[in-house]
């Protein structure tokens, strides 16, 4: 159970995490992350605080789905929720931006910057968001 609690106080305090099946962070400052389409799931925070076996339950789930350079991801929405994902961790922005259209996906996360890089429909650009 500790990794687990660990990676919820990641959330809590970090605004997500990026984790392996075993759930150990990523922990490397570069690489691109973009969320494999189809696997994106919201559940509010509050659950996951008073049920800590839930935030486990979903975990697992996802970290089974897993293939390959795959991770469970996770970050906390402005609404309360908990969005999870399994993510992709790519090594450069164009194969990151490429693969993130392929997906459908409007952004993904510079692990070295720390940033958000988002798809601007208007300017047709990726931009920091």
């Amino acid at each position: 159970m500790l990794a687990y609690e660990t990676l919820l106080d990641t959330l809590r305090a970090q605004g997500g995490f990026t984790a392996n099946g075993l759930g150990y962070r990523y922990i490397e400052r570069r690489g691109f992350a973009v969320s494999v389409a189809g696997f994106e799931n919201r559940v509010k925070l509050d659950l996951l605080e008073s049920e800590p076996s839930s935030f486990e339950a979903i975990f697992r789930a996802y970290a089974s789905r897993l293939r390959g350079s795959e991770y469970v991801g996770a970050w906390l929405e402005s609404d309360g929720y908990v969005t999870f994902d399994i993510t992709r961790i790519l090594p450069d922005a164009e194969s990151a931006y490429a693969f993130a259209r392929e997906q459908g996906q409007r952004a993904i996360f510079d692990f070295e910057t720390e940033q958000v890089i988002a798809w601007n429909a208007d300017t047709e650009k990726w931009e920091v968001a």
